[in-house]
């Protein structure tokens, strides 16, 4: 039955392609025809139309007016020439006619008034450079007709065309201009060409219906001898492939199978391949089997579990040996669950893995390790996992170290944030304690001007809660300056015996004021002379003797202990330095954070000691910028020792001996040129530089009251000014500030040194200014000024000053 209709089948297809050949060698013929047809008509038209142009201008002027009424038709449904050229009109009488004139052939054309034919090109440039008109009627009166849009008519001579004659007239309401151009030469030539073409066509025609005969003689031939053949063939075959068809069906089904069976293994792989690439450990699990198969082992998995790869494994015995055995308790429960099929079901229903952390005991030891189990078929029966094991301590811990840290960071960062929010509140009570007493005292003695003792008394008590206000002020700056790094260190030889000297003289006074007890024991100190920085050294001794002063009652005892150890390295020596007392004491908690900023234990509403929570903090500072190290002892109720430990260079005694002897000789006996001598600045004249007119009027008078006759510069511009104009010897000094509009003290002080007149360059400058840090000395030496006072001004240190240049 299969053959039969196969052999139909055939037949039929064959037939249905004998019709389909012939219809197309019908087709060729009659379009070959149509399309001689058609050129020849074309060749006649043209023919006769190059004729019809041989006419004179009534005939050119017909054509123009049938033209123009055609192009008025179809500009009726366009804006513009192009427009026209491109409108959908084929379907009107006028479509070969406004296409041929408006392409400019058959010598009729639409143009612009400007001479452009729809491409952009120019008929004028045309005109000039290719044609010679007539005297009487030259191309610029052509060209202006156009332009004005006039009517004309003219011969001219064409260099490639010979003579033509051309007549032009506008379409009325456009801005465009009809043309006709009449050739002598064309009628003959398209004659030639018509009677060429007739012949060409007509020799083509004949071929093509030749070679279609041919071709469908040879197609119907073929067609037939096939036909045949195949109808033989088939029946051969059709036998063949009837008894094929079955194990066909067969094959087809079994490499189906195969197939899926092969995109399942793939997965299965792949999962492998993944798990294998990050865990140490791999088992291979059949959950409907209840069997495991370790396709990677680590060495623990071998020497401890004695499990060897490749085997089968009953797959809940030895996970549930590994999670009791293993695993801490409190996670003993949740791994059970992952050898349930069910609960992996429920689980791995949207992701195809899942991920467990759990603690693994080793001996006495807890490692962080991970479960991964992956689900490597999509079938409903859920059958094979794939199981990875990894230990992932040192990454658990690396990540909870992270955390623990950032977490301390925080606690640090809101710590300190609370300190400072507690030290602004403290200092807003310290600092408005003698502000209180300032501008209290100042009123009181406003209103006692008649009772010189009590004015007396409330100055001094303004000037003591003055210089405590001044003291709080240089703790919260010289904190401000070392968090930001610009305290350095400036190391000189110092004379140890001299500069303890000097710090008991500064200390002594406060101490015997107070009824305390102080004592220096410097007997361990075998190198006198050390190379360190001398301020800051003395800054940090007397920030401890201060401390131990402030938190020590009448009484009390306070000491300063120094002693050097071996020298340690080439020429260094460790010294020590103890500041002990027998005050308050502090608790444990405070001592942890005593070198923080912003810290004390009490306020000083408690405690009843005015402190800004600073010293501390800066003394570690300055012990840590000097290499050297700080610590406390303290019992409360007992007292405190700070020990200070400073490696610092030595210098042989030998060496310092000769200079230390003379420097020291006028001390011994009485009679130093540089000891400050009374001097009297009656009738000497001196420049004030200060842009601040409180500032002005304070210095003015405490000069005035010595002496001094005073000039004022508002800024450094204006004293440089003064100085350039006043005659030599007129000031026998400046007093400087430093931040002042228009030109600061450093620069006006480097302009009076670069003056040309060396005496009025080398007037005395002393800096009188509130930049009272070290490096601001140190600039305005190096700005050529001879001293230096800090605001607020203290009449002895201005003395000290005024003695040291006017000697």
């Amino acid at each position: 039955m299969k053959n039969t209709q196969r052999a139909t089948s055939g037949h039929k297809y064959s037939d249905i392609g004998t019709i389909i050949v012939l219809i197309l060698a019908a087709l060729i013929i009659v379009i070959s025809t149509i399309v001689y047809s058609a050129q020849t008509g074309r060749i006649t038209d043209q023919a006769s139309t190059a004729l019809g142009e041989f006419y004179l201008k009534e005939i050119a002027d017909h054509t123009v007016t049938d033209v123009t009424g055609r192009l008025k038709h179809a500009s009726a449904n366009a804006d513009n020439l192009t427009d026209i050229i491109n409108a959908s009109l084929l379907d009107t009488a006028d479509s070969q006619v406004l296409t041929r004139i408006f392409n400019g052939s058959d010598g009729t054309a639409v143009l612009e008034k400007e001479g452009r034919y729809a491409d952009g090109s120019s008929i004028f440039d045309v005109w000039r450079h290719n044609c010679v008109f007539p005297t009487e009627y030259p191309c610029d009166r052509v060209i202006e007709d156009w332009q004005n849009h006039r009517e004309g008519y003219v011969v001219y001579t064409a260099n490639d065309e010979g003579r033509s004659c051309l007549y032009y007239k506008p379409v009325p309401d456009t801005d465009w201009m009809v043309s006709v151009r009449i050739r002598e030469n064309v009628v003959g030539r398209i004659i030639s060409d018509s009677n060429s073409s007739i012949f060409r066509n007509s020799l083509i025609q004949l071929v093509i219906v030749i070679i279609s005969l041919g071709l469908i003689c040879f197609f119907t031939v073929s067609l037939g001898r096939r036909h045949q053949a195949e109808h033989l063939k088939r029946e051969k075959e059709d036998a063949l492939l009837h008894q094929a068809a079955k194990a066909t069906d067969e094959r087809l089904k079994l490499q189906e199978k195969l197939l899926q069976e092969e995109i399942a293994l793939n997965r299965q792989a792949s999962v492998v391949q993944i798990l294998s690439q990050e865990y140490s450990s791999v088992y291979y699990v059949d959950l409907l089997e209840n069997t495991a198969i370790p396709i990677r082992l680590s060495d623990a998995s071998t020497t401890i579990y004695g499990i060897e790869l490749n085997k089968q494994y009953y797959f809940e015995h030895v996970y549930s040996n590994y999670v009791k055995n293993f695993a801490v308790p409190e996670q003993v429960a949740e791994m059970l669950r992952f050898s349930d099929p069910d609960y992996l079901h429920e689980v791995l229903k949207k992701d195809r893995m899942l991920s467990y952390q759990y603690r693994l005991r080793r001996g006495d030891t807890e490692l962080y390790a991970q479960l991964r189990i992956a689900k490597v078929e999509e079938e409903p029966a859920f059958r094979h996992v794939v199981m990875g094991f990894a230990i992932v301590d040192d990454e658990v811990r690396a990540e909870q170290e992270k955390q623990r840290i950032l977490k301390e960071a925080l606690e640090q960062a809101e710590k300190a944030n609370r300190a400072k929010t507690t030290f602004l509140n403290n200092m807003s009570h310290d600092m408005r304690t003698p502000m209180n007493a300032i501008i209290g005292f100042s009123s009181l003695a406003a209103d006692h001007t008649d009772d010189p003792d009590r004015v007396r008394d409330y100055l001094g008590k303004i000037s003591t809660a003055g210089g405590h206000l001044l003291n709080l002020i240089n703790d919260v700056l010289d904190m401000s300056r070392i968090e930001s790094g610009k305290i350095t260190i400036q190391e000189s030889q110092v004379h140890l015996n001299t500069l303890i000297r000097d710090l008991s003289t500064i200390i002594m006074t406060d101490m015997e004021s107070k009824g305390l007890t102080f004592t220096v024991d410097s007997h361990a100190v075998e190198h006198d002379f050390v190379i360190c920085d001398k301020l800051r050294l003395n800054q940090l001794l007397l920030n401890l003797l201060s401390n131990a002063m402030k938190f020590t009652k009448a009484g009390g005892a306070v000491s300063l202990t120094i002693s050097e150890n071996e020298t340690v390295k080439g020429e260094t020596s460790q010294f020590t330095f103890v500041v002990r007392d027998t005050g308050i004491g502090m608790s444990e908690e405070f001592m942890a954070v005593i070198f923080e900023p912003f810290t004390r234990e009490q306020t000083s509403t408690v405690s009843g000691i005015q402190g800004t929570g600073l010293g501390m903090a800066i003394t570690k500072s300055i012990v840590d910028m000097m290499g050297g190290e700080i610590t406390v002892d303290s019992r409360v109720g007992e007292g405190t020792a700070f020990t200070v430990t400073l490696p610092l260079q030595v210098v042989s005694q030998a060496a310092c001996e000769d200079d230390f002897t003379s420097n020291n000789r006028h001390d011994e006996s009485g009679n130093d040129d540089t000891a400050p001598k009374t001097v009297a600045y009656t009738g000497l004249r001196l420049l004030l530089v200060e842009d601040n007119e409180l500032n002005q009027e304070i210095a003015y008078e405490i000069l005035q009251n010595k002496g001094f006759l005073v000039d004022i510069a508002d800024d450094g511009a204006e004293a440089v000014a003064i100085i350039e104009d006043a005659a030599p010897h007129t000031y026998a000094l400046i007093l400087m500030d430093i931040q002042m509009p228009f030109m600061d003290g450093y620069e006006a002080s480097r302009r009076i040194r670069a003056l040309e007149h060396p005496e009025k360059a080398s007037t005395p400058i002393i800096a009188m200014t509130a930049n009272a840090f070290e490096e601001d000395r140190r600039k305005a030496f190096e700005a050529g000024m001879n001293g230096h006072v800090a605001k607020p001004i203290h009449l002895d240190k201005l003395d000290e000053a005024l003695a040291a240049i006017l000697k």
